[in-house]
Protein backbone atom coordinates (compact mmCIF):
# COMPACT_ATOMS: atom_id res chain seq x y z
CA UNK A 1 0.00 0.00 0.00
CA UNK A 2 2.99 2.31 0.12
CA UNK A 3 2.54 3.57 -3.42
CA UNK A 4 -1.18 2.95 -3.98
CA UNK A 5 -2.91 3.72 -0.71
CA UNK A 6 -3.35 7.07 0.94
CA UNK A 7 -1.52 7.06 4.27
CA UNK A 8 -4.25 8.98 6.13
CA UNK A 9 -7.14 6.62 5.32
CA UNK A 10 -8.19 3.56 7.29
CA UNK A 11 -8.14 0.07 5.84
CA UNK A 12 -11.93 -0.01 5.54
CA UNK A 13 -11.97 3.36 3.75
CA UNK A 14 -9.37 2.14 1.26
CA UNK A 15 -11.41 -1.00 0.56
CA UNK A 16 -14.63 0.95 0.09
CA UNK A 17 -12.82 3.30 -2.30
CA UNK A 18 -11.64 0.35 -4.40
CA UNK A 19 -15.08 -1.28 -4.17
CA UNK A 20 -16.61 1.85 -5.69
CA UNK A 21 -14.21 1.62 -8.61
CA UNK A 22 -13.93 -2.13 -9.17
CA UNK A 23 -17.24 -3.74 -8.28
CA UNK A 24 -20.19 -3.65 -10.71
CA UNK A 25 -22.26 -0.45 -10.60
CA UNK A 26 -25.44 -2.49 -10.25
CA UNK A 27 -24.43 -3.76 -6.82
CA UNK A 28 -26.20 -2.20 -3.84
CA UNK A 29 -24.23 -0.48 -1.08
CA UNK A 30 -25.08 -3.37 1.24
CA UNK A 31 -23.73 -5.95 -1.23
CA UNK A 32 -20.52 -3.94 -1.73
CA UNK A 33 -20.09 -3.59 2.04
CA UNK A 34 -20.63 -7.32 2.51
CA UNK A 35 -17.98 -8.13 -0.12
CA UNK A 36 -15.52 -5.70 1.51
CA UNK A 37 -16.12 -7.23 4.93
CA UNK A 38 -15.71 -10.76 3.57
CA UNK A 39 -12.40 -9.97 1.89
CA UNK A 40 -11.05 -8.17 4.97
CA UNK A 41 -12.04 -11.14 7.11
CA UNK A 42 -10.49 -13.59 4.66
CA UNK A 43 -7.20 -11.65 4.65
CA UNK A 44 -7.09 -11.44 8.45
CA UNK A 45 -7.61 -7.68 8.50
CA UNK A 46 -11.00 -7.43 10.21
CA UNK A 47 -9.30 -6.09 13.35
CA UNK A 48 -7.60 -3.27 11.43
CA UNK A 49 -10.53 -1.62 9.68
CA UNK A 50 -10.15 1.66 11.58
CA UNK A 51 -6.36 1.69 11.65
CA UNK A 52 -4.74 4.20 9.31
CA UNK A 53 -2.78 2.70 6.44
CA UNK A 54 0.20 4.82 7.44
CA UNK A 55 3.36 5.49 5.52
CA UNK A 56 4.96 8.62 4.17
CA UNK A 57 2.85 11.54 2.97
CA UNK A 58 3.96 13.66 -0.02
CA UNK A 59 5.50 16.25 2.32
CA UNK A 60 7.76 13.61 3.84
CA UNK A 61 5.87 13.21 7.12
CA UNK A 62 5.67 9.68 8.46
CA UNK A 63 2.31 8.45 9.73
CA UNK A 64 2.04 5.40 11.96
CA UNK A 65 -0.48 2.85 10.87
CA UNK A 66 -0.70 -0.70 9.64
CA UNK A 67 2.37 -2.89 9.89
CA UNK A 68 4.23 -3.74 6.70
CA UNK A 69 2.61 -7.17 6.58
CA UNK A 70 -0.85 -5.72 7.10
CA UNK A 71 -0.23 -3.18 4.33
CA UNK A 72 0.84 -5.98 2.00
CA UNK A 73 -2.28 -8.01 2.85
CA UNK A 74 -4.44 -4.91 2.29
CA UNK A 75 -2.84 -4.46 -1.11
CA UNK A 76 -3.64 -8.09 -1.98
CA UNK A 77 -7.17 -7.60 -0.65
CA UNK A 78 -7.76 -4.72 -3.07
CA UNK A 79 -6.65 -7.02 -5.88
CA UNK A 80 -9.01 -9.86 -5.00
CA UNK A 81 -11.98 -7.65 -4.17
CA UNK A 82 -13.63 -8.30 -7.53
CA UNK A 83 -12.99 -12.07 -7.24
CA UNK A 84 -10.91 -12.34 -10.42
CA UNK A 85 -10.53 -15.79 -11.92
CA UNK A 86 -6.74 -15.42 -12.05
CA UNK A 87 -4.42 -13.50 -9.71
CA UNK A 88 -0.71 -13.16 -10.37
CA UNK A 89 1.26 -12.54 -7.18
CA UNK A 90 5.01 -12.11 -7.36
CA UNK A 91 6.35 -13.59 -4.14
CA UNK A 92 3.23 -12.69 -2.12
CA UNK A 93 4.63 -13.93 1.16
CA UNK A 94 8.03 -12.18 0.98
CA UNK A 95 8.51 -10.06 4.06
CA UNK A 96 5.50 -11.48 5.90
CA UNK A 97 5.64 -13.23 9.23
CA UNK A 98 4.58 -16.88 9.31
CA UNK A 99 0.96 -16.16 10.33
CA UNK A 100 0.49 -13.54 7.60
CA UNK A 101 2.07 -15.81 4.99
CA UNK A 102 -0.27 -18.64 5.99
CA UNK A 103 -3.27 -16.27 5.86
CA UNK A 104 -2.36 -15.09 2.35
CA UNK A 105 -1.73 -18.65 1.15
CA UNK A 106 -5.04 -19.91 2.57
CA UNK A 107 -6.92 -16.97 1.04
CA UNK A 108 -5.36 -17.74 -2.36
CA UNK A 109 -6.46 -21.38 -2.19
CA UNK A 110 -9.93 -20.59 -0.83
CA UNK A 111 -10.74 -18.44 -3.86
CA UNK A 112 -9.57 -21.04 -6.36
Amino acid sequence: MDSRGPSRLGGLQVMHFYAGIILPRGWSKARRAARVEAVLQEMGLAHATRTLVGGQSPGGLLHRGLSGGERKRLSIATGILAAPSVVFLDEPTTGLDSFAALTVSCAEHADS
